[in-house]
């Protein structure tokens, strides 16, 4: 079925004409180029959970990563459907203790508790070196990973299934009690592992190619 796939995407390729990106000195021109400039993100660097990870892709001739996130668990507050007025209340890579979230319950808008999954994605040589990483991401169980091409960038993402999102303060008003909450952190605790224990799968599959 995969060898189907990037026949199919191989074909979309060529009808556009091949990645300028297939030869390796403008790849790499290009990938020293993503991997000098300034992170955007909130905290501003990768992840510390995740850079294990990312540092052994961007050490592949073939790979170079162009945004990634460990997975987390937060508690966001949203004023408006806008994504401007969300607040994080809280925001954790790693496992939490259910009093951080219930002292941070007290808000008069929506609060939403949610453990965000792992995602990352990866600009590829060529075709070949895509299928090859997808392959490795299907292994080990990361079954939200695909392949796509981004002006004129064959790319690959690549995603957990582990999530949770629930609403838990509702215009102010608490919707669950501390007995549902801790089963909530619970599991969010147990969903966040398990995305790590997927992404130390992925870290020790690809020092291997």
């Amino acid at each position: 079925m995969l060898g189907n796939a990037l026949t199919f995407i191989k074909s979309l390729i060529t009808s556009r004409n091949m990645s300028k990106y297939q030869d390796m000195e403008i790849f790499q021109a290009e990938k020293e180029k993503i991997l000098a400039r300034d992170d955007l993100s909130k905290i501003g660097h990768v992840d510390k959970e995740i850079k294990p990870l990312v540092d052994e892709i961007n050490s592949k001739g073939d790979y170079c990563t162009t945004s990634s996130c460990a997975g987390r668990i937060t508690l966001i507050e949203r004023r408006s459907p806008r994504k401007i007025d969300s607040t994080w209340l809280v925001a954790e890579h790693n496992p939490i203790e259910v009093k951080l979230i219930k002292d941070r319950l007290k808000s008069e808008h929506d609060v939403w508790l949610m453990m965000e999954t792992y995602i990352i994605h990866i600009f590829c040589r060529t075709l070949e070196a895509a299928g090859e990483m997808l392959k490795i991401c299907k292994k080990v169980g990361l079954k939200r990973s695909g392949i796509t091409q981004i002006d004129d960038k064959i790319m690959i993402e690549s995603m957990g299934n582990e999530k949770v999102e629930t609403l838990v303060v509702k215009d102010g008003k608490t919707l669950i009690d501390d007995e549902y909450l801790k089963v909530l952190v619970e599991e969010c605790n147990t969903r966040l592992m398990r995305n790590r224990d997927k992404v130390g799968k992925l870290l020790e599959e690809i020092k291997r190619i």
